[in-house]
């Protein structure tokens, strides 16, 4: 009993976090945010993920680019805490780049004079109507504003709330940007609702409205049947299927290596992310015989025989699919183990378990195989 229900546990906790994660994809953050009608924060681009100063607080009056770290609205009144040199130079890639470049060519550089310099106006700052404050500390904040006890937010919480000039999120910038290299696309094209990307970025989000929703109703699923107690019989049932599709994830990272190392005849013709779709998308059609059925091997042969037929027509003839058919394609497939459930009538406990348990693997699969695409890329 203790077993069933650490299993139970765990299976609710990765539905909730796969749900959670793909509410971000393909998500959108504000680039803009005005302050006052001198001062705004601008987003930096990153230049490597590991980045992590990239509000940038902008003004007329200052040259220097400051690094927002925290802010806070009181009335009609910022406060904000900003990243001092050191800090920036190391948390902005971009920066140090710039800090470095004065370094090696100009012979009058004095770095220490540098950061004396720029420490001036980091600290705490004050953005009203119409003055700004920079270089206090948070003592002289909370006596000239009368606060007891100084809480800054994160900036992110504001940026969301004020903010503007919404952008697709850099991950999905640099994979949209890689997908489509014919189309030349570049970071300014996947602002929001931009009539050139609007389209392919719909999809997704469509896409994955579709499985959040799928997976919603599967987590709801999970508190009717534990509320009419027969969630234990259920998880019995399914047993044995889960540890076939267990292995059947276990033939997905197989298919990967096999990619690395057929690259040099394979990487011009087709790109990992069509070669492990088409992979997927038998694997998905077989799934049902590959559950239900004790000829493992044979399964396995007629799927790797129609995958190589797939992909030796796809590189033959170059076809290249419409992008809206590869989304029909995969769903077709991925809802087609279900149907077929449904159709031989299985327990409904049993299919929606199953089918959460698979399409939460085959994220995690996606998700990995992007990344590979990216550094391939």
């Amino acid at each position: 009993m203790k077993k069933i229900n650490f299993t139970l546990t765990i299976k609710i906790t990765i539905l909730l976090l796969t749900i959670f994660f793909l509410t971000k994809v393909a998500t959108y953050e504000n680039t803009v945010f005005i302050l006052n009608q001198y001062t705004g924060i601008v987003r930096e681009t990153p230049t490597f993920d590991r980045d992590e100063a990239l509000l940038v607080l902008k003004s007329y009056d200052m040259e220097d680019s400051l690094y927002v770290k925290e802010l806070l609205k009181v009335n009609n009144t910022w406060i904000g805490n900003t990243y001092n040199y050191k800090e920036a130079y190391e948390k902005n890639y971009l920066f140090k780049w710039g800090e470095d470049d004065q370094f090696y060519n100009n012979p009058n550089f004095d770095e220490k004079e540098r950061e004396k310099e720029y420490n001036k106006n980091t600290g705490y700052f004050i953005i009203e109507n119409n003055t700004r404050t920079y270089g206090l500390s948070k003592e002289e904040v909370e006596k000239k504003l009368n606060i007891s006890s100084l809480k800054l937010k994160s900036v992110e919480i504001y940026m969301k709330k004020y903010g503007g000039k919404g952008i697709l999120k850099k991950f999905y910038r640099d994979f949209f940007i890689t997908l489509y290299k014919d189309k030349n696309y570049d970071e300014d094209d996947f602002m929001k609702d931009d009539e050139k990307t609007a389209p392919e970025v719909r999809k997704l989000i469509i896409s994955r409205n579709i499985i959040i929703v799928y997976l919603g109703i599967i987590l709801i699923s999970y508190l009717y049947f534990i509320l009419k107690k027969n969630i234990n019989d259920i998880l019995e049932n399914i047993k044995i299927m889960s540890g076939k599709i267990k292995r059947l994830f276990a033939l997905d990272f197989i298919v990967i290596i096999s990619y690395f190392l057929l690259i040099p005849k394979l990487y011009n013709s087709i790109k990992i992310l069509e070669f492990t779709f088409w992979w997927i998308v038998v694997k998905n059609f077989l799934l049902y015989y590959y559950l239900k059925k004790d000829k493992f091997k044979i399964l396995l042969g007629l799927h790797f025989l129609l995958f190589t037929i797939l992909v030796a027509i796809k590189i033959k003839f170059n076809i290249k699919l419409l992008d809206s058919l590869y989304y029909i394609i995969y769903f077709i497939s991925l809802f087609n183990f279900t149907i077929l459930l449904f159709y031989k009538k299985e327990k409904i406990g049993n299919i929606l378990m199953l089918s959460s348990s698979y399409i939460v693997q085959q994220f995690i699969y996606f998700f990995i195989i992007s990344r590979l695409f990216l550094i391939l890329s």
